[in-house]
């Protein structure tokens, strides 16, 4: 390929990672075509911090953390870092954005004539590169590897409550302004709640269960009694405040069962094509990191781009890619192996809440091994 100054780049998915990665693009004048703390560097180089500002959430960063009888072992809003009852110091440093704010701040921030809604893209439509932003089923993973995600051995059951303030006050006030996470003993089971911007409570239910539980376990999963039979079966020995996170949803209960790729999961370079977030990685959500992850892979792929553009005589595309995947590796192995650490830690085990907590934060001093 004789030197060039521009490229033909399609990115497949429309989720924050990708809308990153476009908007870093779009930013700097890159030609892009669009098909459909880490995070803070992306959004800082793409030129949204203001609009990032307007809508974060510092307060969204607390945590709570207690056993199933509802006994507060930590509660970092409470307590300064030098007070946190030896749980892991509040994270001032990372505050909290819905993941949905966040979609709708990167994608005002593209030009709508750079995206194709519903666009069928093909390995023959033109492009100089094409890049799979499109999540954990991604279609793009299979013009490099024949791997698929795997069960994770845990399945998350998905309430949500709504104008908790007025209509659910006590368990807005047991969930607090971020996150409440709730351990049993030695049972393999969580309840996690999260504080959402718009008022409202996600809590997830996560049970260490085989993956066809959804459909073997004996809960009508579309009968009114679905939330009763779930908390019945798998939590009625937990504190009656704790099931009414399940139990009070005012949405019917979404199943998930969660799915990983390996940890040290790569794949052999290839001209012309890439991967990054979730398609490149896509792991459990036990560390808190993903999106963040995610992000970074797209500044990171947005610098190897630019340097090929900015001297492709000297540093081709396939090196850019080789670069770029050669640092995804290493870092995405590092998250990976720190949340494959917490789900162990959290299900199989056999901690007490206690003990949980303990290990919580050994691993916040200790800190992913990264340079």
């Amino acid at each position: 390929m004789s030197p060039t100054t521009s490229l033909r780049i399609a990115i497949v998915g429309a989720g924050p990672v990708g809308l990153t990665l476009a908007r870093l693009l779009n930013f700097t004048r890159f030609h892009v075509q669009y098909t459909s703390s880490r995070f803070l560097k992306a959004l800082r180089a793409a030129g949204l911090m203001g609009e990032f500002r307007a809508k974060m959430r510092v307060e969204g960063a607390q945590m709570r953390i207690l056993d199933s009888r509802g006994k507060v072992l930590m509660d970092d809003s409470e307590h300064g870092p030098e007070d946190s009852q030896g749980g892991p110091p509040p994270e001032e440093d990372r505050p909290e954005i819905d993941r949905l704010v966040l979609r709708e701040i990167l994608l005002n921030s593209i030009s709508p004539s750079t995206i194709k809604w519903g666009f069928k893209l093909t390995v023959e439509s033109g492009y100089d590169l094409i890049i799979g932003a499109d999540g954990a089923w991604s279609k793009v993973r299979p013009l490099v590897t024949d791997a698929l995600p795997q069960y994770s051995g845990i399945t998350c059951i998905e309430a949500r409550q709504y104008d908790v303030d007025q209509k659910h006050p006590t368990l807005a006030k047991l969930v607090g302004n971020g996150s409440c996470f709730q351990f049993g003993d030695r049972t393999g089971r969580a309840l996690m709640a999260q504080r959402n911007g718009d008022d409202s409570i996600r809590t997830y239910a996560m049970l260490r269960v085989p993956e066809t539980w959804v459909s073997t376990c004996g809960i009508n999963w579309e009968d009114d009694g679905a939330k009763e039979a779930l908390i019945a079966k798998e939590y009625s020995e937990w504190a009656q405040e704790l099931k009414n996170l399940v139990l009070q949803s005012d949405e019917p209960l979404i199943r998930r069962p969660l799915y990983m790729l390996p940890v040290g999961f790569k794949w052999e370079s290839k001209l012309g094509v890439t991967l990054v977030g979730d398609s490149a990685h896509v792991m459990t959500p036990f560390a808190g990191v993903g999106v963040n992850v995610g992000m970074m892979d797209s500044l990171e792929l947005f610098q190897a781009i630019k340097k090929h553009l900015d001297a492709p005589a000297e540093f081709s595309l396939k090196d850019a890619l080789k670069e770029y995947e050669t640092r995804l590796f290493s870092r995405s192995e590092i998250h990976a192996v720190e949340t494959f650490a917490n789900l162990e830690t959290f299900f199989t085990k056999g901690y007490t809440a206690e003990e949980i907590l303990q290990k919580m934060a050994e691993a916040m001093v200790r800190g992913p091994e990264e340079s």
